[in-house]
């Protein structure tokens, strides 16, 4: 398995790690000078009100996920089904390993390292979007960091970001407070998290959760 200082050199010497570089030192810098920006988690009962773009609802929301084992991907699936948004699976160039201990082991020392894997799916037409609905499972307390990449490679100011989330117990620990952290002028909603041996399985409580926020078609 490739350790973290190859996954640096594969990164600096790939075109479009560089493109991501370059965004993320213009995003950090932004977010430094921008310290006034605020960013609002909405508490459980506050209805959201889908932003009138004169398109309809459906055309504003993206429901983008990163699942390893299917989890997220099931819950992905239950959102896209009520609120018929488009559907985006964010992968990474290199491959996670099947087996949980590799694969815990690697997303560790990405974590420690503060590394950003690349990816190999983009969204074309994110500007489009005026809501993002964000998956993943919890690894070491906090979302994979491919997620990482994905909210630093694009540009989230004035956009509403769901997060929804699987794990083994820890909810979302400290995935809410690294979105909030990563884009700092977007709103995020109350989001919807469930254990790993539920995922697909709880259809009331998600389409509670989508009412309860107001984002349900």
């Amino acid at each position: 398995m490739a350790d973290v200082a190859r996954f640096a050199i594969h990164s600096l010497e790939n075109p479009m790690s560089e493109s991501y570089s370059r965004r993320a030192f213009l995003k950090k810098s932004a977010l430094t000078l921008g310290m006034a920006a605020m960013c609002h988690l909405s508490g459980a009962g506050r209805a959201f009100a889908v932003p009138q773009t004169g398109n309809s609802p459906e055309r504003t929301m993206l429901i983008a996920y990163f699942s390893h084992t299917g989890n997220t991907a099931l819950v992905a699936e239950q959102i896209h089904s009520l609120t018929h948004g488009d559907m985006h699976r964010i992968r990474t160039v290199e491959v996670y390993p099947a087996e949980h201990d590799p694969c815990s082991e690697l997303a560790g020392r990405q974590l420690r390292a503060g590394y950003r894997p690349e990816l190999a799916s983009r969204v074309d037409n994110m500007a489009s979007y005026s809501i993002v609905f964000l998956g993943y499972p919890i690894w070491w307390h906090t979302m994979p960091m491919a997620c990482w990449t994905f909210l630093e490679f694009y540009d989230f100011t004035g956009k509403t970001i769901v997060p929804f989330c699987t794990h083994g117990g820890d909810g979302f620990a400290n995935s809410p407070a690294d979105i909030r952290a990563l884009c700092p002028q977007t709103t995020v909603l109350e989001g919807y998290h469930t254990r790993n041996v539920h995922a697909g399985r709880m259809s009331r409580d998600v389409s509670d959760w989508l009412r309860r926020i107001g984002v349900a078609a």
